[in-house]
């Protein structure tokens, strides 16, 4: 299909700095706009948006803002840009709330006769499909693509959706920007750090939340201290409800040399820390299609973490990390007592994270784009 230039885009998702589809959407539009398409944003924070474990919850006041927002003002940027957009892309989530740009979006255009792709993120897919069939049927028939992330969301939505509409969803991955996470030789970075050679490192960026499991993370490392001769050193890194109750835990199990919880560290340590590990370490209870499973990938590390979301999709055949089941501190000491013991191939691990930079993720939506458009303009003609 020869290659459509210049698509005009109404992208409507949560423009943030923190979170997974927050951080989807920004990296999504800049490498569409880096293509030679041409997007018009539509932020559908508040001023005081959700991010991932916030202490201080939104307020009713909150509340009604942004329904305000996401009912009214939203249906009036995309009225207003009817004539000017080939696509409306509207990233969503769950449960109810996170839901609702797709239902208020996709009924504006069906009104308006425009097309329109929605991108679902949710990773508790299950719940939601039991929980909310109607509006998700509602919603896919009324665009023309449903992008899911992984391929367990879309068999699990295929079965409360009609034959006809299956057609319609598509999974696309999340992604990373390689050019974040620039290599170092392993020996340098732990120099930097302070790090022997000798020590076995791992890593782990997260919320400090009860869904990313980091006390089935503390319990493992237990174990595994007690079950090999070398250090072992732990970084988690980020903030959340529970950061303290972890590094409170961490005392009280004797592990205060073994684990640091760095709280929020800027890129250029980050990036110096996972240089420095041996393999990344992410003991989920619940995930879609983590970021941060790509850029560990993209350093070169092995992803050793739960069987949760999209996961086993995309560490496939052993090369590229191990999974075990969640919620279980003595599987997870396993698979991590088994990765310290592997040669990893961290070239192959760097080559195969090539398949989920943004760019091919961008190109890949972009197939969706121009596929709707030539079918839609075909059965015009």
């Amino acid at each position: 299909m020869e290659q459509r230039k210049g698509i005009r885009i109404l992208m409507i998702g949560p423009m943030g700095d923190t979170g997974g589809v927050a951080t989807h959407t920004r990296a999504l539009t800049a490498r569409l706009r880096e293509m030679g398409d041409h997007l018009t944003e539509f932020n559908t924070l508040t001023s005081k948006g959700w991010r991932p474990g916030r202490k201080d919850p939104l307020t009713l006041l909150d509340h009604v803002v942004k329904v305000l927002r996401l009912s009214t003002y939203m249906p009036l940027v995309i009225f207003r840009n009817r004539n000017r957009v080939d696509i409306v892309h509207i990233q969503s989530s769950g449960p109810l709330g996170g839901f609702l740009p797709a239902v208020m979006g996709t009924f504006c255009t069906s009104v308006l006769g425009l097309r329109s792709v929605i991108t679902f993120h949710y990773s508790k897919t299950d719940r939601f499909v039991k929980d909310h069939p109607g509006k998700l049927r509602k919603v896919i028939a009324r665009s023309s693509a449903f992008i899911v992330v992984s391929g367990k969301q879309k068999d699990l939505i295929s079965g409360v959706i009609p034959g006809k509409d299956r057609s319609k969803l598509v999974r696309i991955p999340n992604g990373f920007d390689r050019s974040d996470f620039p290599l170092k030789e392993r020996g340098e970075a732990r120099k930097e750090l302070g790090i022997g050679g000798d020590e076995l490192v791992m890593s782990n960026i997260a919320w400090i939340m009860e869904k990313k499991g980091h006390i089935f993370l503390l319990e493992a490392l237990r174990r595994l201290r007690e079950d090999v001769s070398k250090p072992v050193r732990c970084f988690i890194m980020g903030k959340g409800p529970l950061l303290d109750e972890m590094r409170e835990r961490t005392v009280s199990m004797g592990l205060s040399d073994a684990i640091e919880f760095t709280g929020f560290v800027d890129q250029e340590r980050m990036v110096t820390i996972l240089n420095a590990s041996d393999m990344f370490v992410l003991p989920s209870l619940n995930e879609g299609n983590p970021i941060v499973m790509f850029e560990a990938l993209g350093m070169g590390l092995p992803y050793v973490g739960t069987d949760v979301g999209g996961v086993s999709e995309i560490i496939v055949d052993g090369r590229y990390g191990i999974l075990c089941p969640p919620g279980d501190a003595e599987a997870l000491y396993r698979i991590i007592r088994e990765a310290a013991d592997r040669e990893w191939d961290r070239e192959e691990i760097i080559r195969y994270s090539g398949n989920f930079t943004w760019e091919r993720i961008a190109m890949l939506t972009r197939d969706v784009y121009e596929s709707i458009v030539e079918r839609e303009e075909g059965e015009a003609r």
